[in-house]
């Protein structure tokens, strides 16, 4: 006689601080350290930030609309199982969930990358010799080293996002500091590097 085996059950290990640092950091990710600087410079000015207001109020519909699905649909899957019940689980529904997975496939490693080429980049105030093969090499590292930290426990993981996402909040507030103190210099033209802004700014404070 068989023995049954036991019924599988996901451990529910993150809580809610946990999850909502995940979210906050797949949200911010490296887009806005590279992009602000680039419209700040294009509008002549802070007025840009308005547009970051409106994407503040679509970033909450839209958690809104992803915290009514998970409640209404609780399990894993995420996407993957709102679609398939969306467009029915025996019709499209098994298409567009394909088309998902396929995308995720794809999109993942972009995303991952950009972060990386946006490290490098940044690395490159603090190397400025840095070539373009020690950038990419950089760039390497640094995917290496978020393999690394990922493969551990879900618990673990948690701790680490939630150690990202003070380091995110943190890096945000003190790059919207350094263009603040950017703008009130006689000369800006004689800030070249981010690290002179950044020394300018503690000075100033």
């Amino acid at each position: 006689m068989s023995t049954p085996l036991p019924s599988e059950k996901l451990d529910r290990a993150l809580g809610l601080t946990e999850c909502v640092a995940l979210n906050m950091n797949a949200m911010v990710g490296i887009g806005p350290f590279i992009v602000i600087p680039l419209v700040i410079q294009a509008m002549g000015g802070p007025q840009c930030l308005l547009a970051w207001l409106a994407g503040a109020l679509l970033s909450l519909v839209d958690g809104l609309v992803w915290a009514e699905l998970g409640a209404a649909m609780p399990g894993s899957g995420g996407p993957y199982r709102y679609l398939s019940e969306a467009y029915g689980p025996r019709r499209l529904g098994k298409l567009m969930s394909f088309l998902f997975i396929w995308e995720t496939i794809f999109l993942a490693p972009v995303s991952i990358g950009a972060g990386a080429v946006g490290f490098s980049q940044y690395t490159k105030f603090l190397w400025p010799t840095m070539g373009p093969w020690q950038g990419k090499a950089v760039a390497v590292a640094v995917c290496l080293l978020i393999t690394f930290l990922l493969y551990r426990d879900i618990r673990s993981v948690g701790r680490l996002s939630i150690a990202l996402w003070i380091v995110v909040i943190f890096t945000s507030r003190r790059n919207l500091d350094c263009r603040l103190v950017y703008n009130r210099l006689p000369s800006p033209r004689k800030m070249q590097t981010l690290v002179q802004v950044w020394k300018q700014l503690w000075k100033w404070r």
